[in-house]
Formats: structure tokens, C-alpha cells, sequence
């Protein structure tokens, strides 16, 4: 069997994405509804919101593809592309992360090694990081309650 190789493997990782994200999106709904009060948004609308929107980026990208006519051209790139892998890797890294070392260290060095793996290379993007992370660790936890992860090492 062939390996697959430039577009044909940009078809097949832009469908795995899609897949992923119509499989999280069916997941996130089934979560139980709490039967506490009026509760209009249930544990299911974060993880849901965000599928729907890959699913909307996916889409548009394969759109933007078509039209500058990167997906199916066999001038397309024939190496493999390593930054959404790469990507993908960072984020399933963040989860494990977040399990070991909690919520604020774990965002805190996924936010770093992203902006690394995107290029940025402006040192005021890196010292935002932990405070735009700490931003977001007392918004959720001391402003809406939500409980956030202290990591087992932690515990």
C-alpha cells in the first residue's frame, strides 16, 4: 500500500479531525442535565461549543483550500505536515499535564510550547502567558466557582 503523501494526507488528517470533532460534539450531549434548579447551560455546552466550532473551522478550511485549490494540486507540499501533529501532541500533553501538575502550571506551559511551535519569537507574548493563564484560574475558580484541577503532585 502506498504511504500517503501531500494532499492525499492533508485529506485524510482533515478528516480525522472532523470525525474527532462529530464524535466529541454526540459525547458532550449526552452528559446528564443537572436536576438542580433552571439550569439552561448543562456540563455538556463547553465541550459542545467547542466541537461545533472545530467543526466550523475544519469546514472552512477545506473551503479555503478548494478555492486557492492547495487540496487536490500535485504541486501541494510533499513533505509531512508536522505542525499540526505537533499541535495535537501539545494539547494531549496539556491533558496529561493538567491530571499531573493542575490546571494554572499545566496552561501556563502548553501556552509557552504553542507560541513556540507557532513562530512567535516576541518575548511580551511569553510573560502574557502566565498572566493571561493566572487571569483565567481566578476567573473560573474564585469568580464562577468551577472547580480546577491542583494536579496530583500537588494534591
Amino acid at each position: 500500500m502506498e504511504k500517503f503523501k501531500g494532499p492525499q494526507l492533508t485529506i485524510v488528517l482533515y478528516s480525522f479531525l472532523f470525525i474527532f470533532a462529530l464524535s466529541f460534539f454526540y459525547l458532550a450531549t449526552t452528559f446528564p442535565v443537572p436536576s438542580i434548579g433552571n439550569h439552561t447551560l448543562g456540563p455538556g455546552f463547553y465541550p459542545s461549543l467547542i466541537s461545533a466550532a472545530l467543526i466550523v473551522l475544519i469546514a472552512t478550511q477545506v473551503v479555503f483550500d478548494l478555492k486557492q485549490n492547495k487540496l487536490f494540486s500535485r504541486k501541494a507540499s510533499k513533505s509531512f505536515p508536522w505542525r499540526p501533529v505537533w499541535m495535537f501532541s501539545i494539547l494531549a500533553g496539556y491533558a496529561v499535564a493538567m491530571y499531573l501538575i493542575g490546571y494554572l502550571a499545566a496552561t501556563i506551559l502548553c501556552f509557552a510550547l504553542i507560541l513556540f511551535m507557532l513562530g512567535v519569537r516576541n518575548w511580551l507574548w511569553y510573560l502574557a502567558a502566565p498572566i493571561f493563564s493566572y487571569g483565567l484560574n481566578v476567573v473560573f475558580a474564585d469568580i464562577f466557582l468551577v472547580f480546577l484541577p491542583s494536579g496530583l503532585l500537588f494534591q
